[in-house]
């Protein structure tokens, strides 16, 4: 385990270079890296995020093949409740997946909602999975879902255009959150909808585990951190 790079940024919502640190962490998960992270909120609009960046050519390192076959690592009591969470989300996509519905999930991971959305879901939806890693790829193919692998913002679009974007946990571990959400917009079908759903720096556990244990920092995975009246320069 070594130091990896990093770069300092400021505010992807705003630009601003004025913040005010509220925590630091390292890789307590994963072990990747040995580097401690400081995470700060922007003066100017709120929306936390980590300063000290891994660079863009660290993501293999940050993200090993163990982040995504973590059966094994998690336990299978813990693997079970995540399980039955991917299904609890089955219900509000299905208010806006008519029947034939293209739905993709960007930065799907090993497919875990994609399963359960097969599982469970409209037999007749179809369902793609887009992720920047080979082996998250293979994990969704393996269970028969087709995938894309590379990073969705950059990604050349020849398919047919998705009637639901989902982005599942996954803004807050962007470079630039705004610009995959603006690509979902360019992409979407005619009254297509995007579905959002990302940790917040409001919840219960993040007063009590602030500024160096909390699980959301997710160190050094998680970028950009928002409370409910922060994602609007988002979209």
């Amino acid at each position: 385990m070594t130091e990896i790079r990093t770069t300092l940024v400021s505010c992807n919502t705003c630009g601003s270079t004025s913040a005010r640190e509220v925590g630091r962490s390292r890789d307590y998960e994963f072990h990747s890296c040995t580097n401690e992270f400081v995470f700060v909120e922007c003066r100017e609009c709120g929306v936390i995020y980590l300063q000290n960046r891994p660079d863009l050519a660290e993501l293999r390192t940050i993200y090993p093949p163990a982040y995504y076959d973590y059966n094994e690592y998690l336990g299978t009591f813990v693997t079970w409740l995540r399980s039955l969470a991917q299904r609890g989300r089955i219900t509000p996509i299905a208010r806006y997946a008519a029947p034939g519905a293209f739905i993709v999930e960007v930065g799907c991971g090993n497919g875990e909602l994609l399963r359960a959305l097969k599982a469970y879901g409209d037999p007749s939806w179809r369902l793609m999975g887009i992720d920047f890693s080979s082996e998250a790829c293979a994990f969704v193919e393996r269970h028969g879902i087709d995938a894309r692998c590379g990073r969705f913002e950059a990604l050349e679009w020849h398919d047919r255009p998705p009637d639901v974007v989902i982005m599942n946990q996954v803004i807050e571990h962007l470079d630039d959150p705004r610009r995959c959400v603006r690509r979902a917009r360019e992409l979407l079908a005619p009254g297509g909808v995007l579905i959002v759903e990302t940790p917040s720096t409001d919840a219960w556990d993040a007063d009590w585990f602030r500024p160096r244990w909390w699980g959301g920092w997710h160190c050094p995975r998680h970028w950009n951190l928002y409370t409910p009246a922060t994602p609007a320069g988002l979209f």
